[in-house]
């Protein structure tokens, strides 16, 4: 097994990190009550409201920061 010191972190996956940064943004139109409506939000962003409804689901994501820069996931309990 190679020491922790000579891994490599992996690329981050920029259609991931989209994905995600969209999430977040879905999540924050709705809570900012500004568009009354999740289907007014669906609209005012561009999306259809099936995808607006995914992306929402995934803001709630747990995350968690690690070394100030970067989100990992929870660890596994």
């Amino acid at each position: 097994m190679e020491p922790a010191s000579d891994l490599v972190a992996p690329r981050p996956d920029p259609a991931l990190i989209k994905l995600i940064v969209n999430a977040h943004r879905v999540r924050t139109a709705v809570f900012s009550g500004q568009h009354g409506t999740v289907r007014h939000a669906a609209e005012a962003l561009g999306y259809r409201q099936d995808y607006f409804a995914v992306l929402l689901r995934l803001g709630f994501l747990a995350r968690h920061r690690h070394r100030h820069t970067r989100w990992q996931a929870a660890a596994p309990a």
